[in-house]
Parts: structure tokens; C-alpha cells; sequence
């Protein structure tokens, strides 16, 4: 009887950790923000593709193939999507 009280408590525990991470991560708002792939420039919801964090930042990824690309040279690819942002809109003038 004590084994089933002790799995019927932690069982409600685990229940509980994931309820509650749910909520945070949905309360942080910039973690479930859509991104662009750096490599192919595709648009990336939140629950879809890949994510990696290089030097503090998040980077979305639509496919393997380009999360690993962006493996082989991340400085490339982090520059040009550093670059895409600053850019003024509408183009250079």
C-alpha cells in the first residue's frame, strides 16, 4: 500500500513540473518567437524545425541539412543574418 501511495505522489509531482514548465515557457514570449533560417533565409515557427544557440543567441533552422551547414560554419552565418537585420528596409539606398 506504501509503494502505491509513494508512486501516486511522485507520479503527481512529475505531473506538476510539466504543467508548470509549460507555463513558463509560454509566459517568456521570446522563446516561442517565430525565426529565420540564417543558412536558406526561411521563415521558422517556434514548434517546428530546429533551434541552436550560438554565442548566447537562438537560431532557427527549417531542416537538418541546414542546422548542420550552419554547424560547419557558424560565424558565416550568424554575420549574414547580423547583416539582414541591419539593413535599412526597403533595400540599400
Amino acid at each position: 500500500m506504501e509503494s502505491l501511495l509513494l508512486f501516486l505522489l511522485v507520479g503527481a509531482c512529475i505531473w506538476m513540473m510539466l504543467r508548470m514548465h509549460k507555463g513558463h515557457a509560454e509566459g517568456t514570449g521570446h522563446m516561442l518567437a517565430p525565426g529565420v533560417d540564417p543558412v536558406c533565409g526561411m521563415q521558422v515557427e517556434a514548434d517546428q524545425g530546429y533551434a541552436h544557440c550560438h554565442q548566447g543567441r537562438l537560431y532557427r533552422f527549417c531542416s537538418r541539412r541546414c542546422l548542420e551547414r550552419f554547424d560547419t560554419e557558424p560565424d558565416r552565418y550568424a554575420q549574414a543574418t547580423t547583416d539582414m537585420a541591419d539593413a535599412p528596409p526597403g533595400g540599400s539606398s
